[in-house]
């Protein structure tokens, strides 16, 4: 993946997509701990039927891969893609 990859405005909607998902997720999860478990399960159903669907569908796959490693960091820096180190405009604190 190359860093114009990133700075397009798709890889900026997939970044979107998969820090929002991973808020609602850990703040589900505060209230019912099963939640993160159940939706990671589901998560892996959707991606299996849009795997197995015979188109190539990269760019869904990829925020899927996305929402996954972002709901499951401790920290939100960790999770990132390498490659937005470059696009994001603030420095972990």
């Amino acid at each position: 993946m190359t860093t114009d990859h990133l700075e397009s405005d798709l890889g900026q909607v997939k970044l979107a997509i998969s820090a929002i998902t991973a808020a609602f997720v850990k703040t589900l999860n505060e209230s019912d701990p099963t939640f993160q478990e159940k939706f990671e399960r589901h998560l892996e159903e959707w991606y299996l039927a849009i795997r197995d669907r015979g188109k190539p569908d990269i760019h869904a796959l990829e925020t899927l891969r996305w929402v996954r490693s972002a709901a499951r960091a401790t920290d939100p820096y960790d999770a990132l893609p390498k490659e937005f180190g470059a696009v994001i405009p603030f420095k972990k604190p």
